[in-house]
């Protein structure tokens, strides 16, 4: 007898149920979050809102609750680093 390992698919960008994954994007520099908004909304992720430095990343994060964060790391008022230790001091 054998056994097959029928393995499911799902589409890029989507969760285990089908469900697109949330992302935020963050980055200072507006062509590259617009590149990396279009490249990950043309493989199913569903970008919620891009942020231009780390103080309002901290922000969408605590009001969107993604599942994706891709922050810059240098950034004015409060860079990539310093956003990801307080998010990290708050959401272990």
């Amino acid at each position: 007898m054998s056994t097959s390992n029928k393995e499911t698919t799902r589409p890029l960008g989507h969760n285990n149920n089908g469900i697109p994954i949330k992302v935020i994007v963050c980055d200072d520099e507006f062509p590259h979050r617009r590149l990396m908004v279009q490249l990950l909304k043309s493989v199913g992720f569903n970008v919620v809102i891009e942020a231009a430095n780390g103080e309002e990343a901290l922000y969408y994060v605590n009001l969107h609750k993604p599942e994706l964060l891709l922050m810059d790391y240098h950034m004015p008022r409060k860079d990539g680093l310093e956003a990801l230790k307080e998010l990290h001091a708050t959401m272990p």
